[in-house]
């Protein structure tokens, strides 16, 4: 089973992915932006691919969902050549949502360089916790766990997970 981290620039969602690696969980690494989108494609599709066929739990540190999410942001072309891939690409999974009040501060604490202005920062908050009250609607297969650091334990991912 995959279970996607996504979330904005600075929401924590690496450092949670690397805490639970600790659980024993296996992590397959989600592929880079590159400029060829069918080859993009192709390689988000073999990492799902083989995210299905492994008999452990797959942790994802982002996924289609941030394809989604910042090309609507950014106007940027995106692998993503339809809703029913995107949906084809989730089906099944569960989804971590990875949220903090702080994001913003702490992705230029660290020196990220992806989103350097914090209105564009809340358009990707905005955006993603819009097309997730869409999820949650529309595709009940897709479980969804909302999480913030400072405010839940991680044992109450390891519940979302593992159950």
């Amino acid at each position: 089973m995959i279970v996607w981290f996504e979330g904005a620039d600075g929401s924590g969602k690496t450092t949670l992915v690397n805490s639970l690696l600790e659980y024993g969980y296996t992590n397959i690494q989600s592929p880079p932006r590159i400029k060829n989108k069918d080859i993009e494609l192709q390689t988000m599709m073999d990492v799902v691919t083989a995210g299905r066929a492994s008999n452990k739990i797959v942790l994802i540190d982002r996924g289609p969902m941030t394809e989604f999410v910042y090309r609507l942001v950014d106007n940027d072309e995106s692998y993503l050549d339809s809703v029913e891939r995107y949906l084809q690409l989730i089906d099944g999974s569960k989804i971590l949502y990875c949220y903090n009040k702080n994001a913003f501060a702490n992705a230029m604490k660290r020196g990220e360089d992806n989103i350097v202005d914090v209105a564009v920062h809340r358009q990707i908050v905005n955006a993603y916790e819009h097309h997730l009250s869409m999820l949650k609607k529309f595709c009940k297969d897709v479980q969804i766990f909302w999480y913030d650091w400072e405010v839940r334990d991680i044992m109450d991912v390891l519940r979302f997970i593992n159950n």
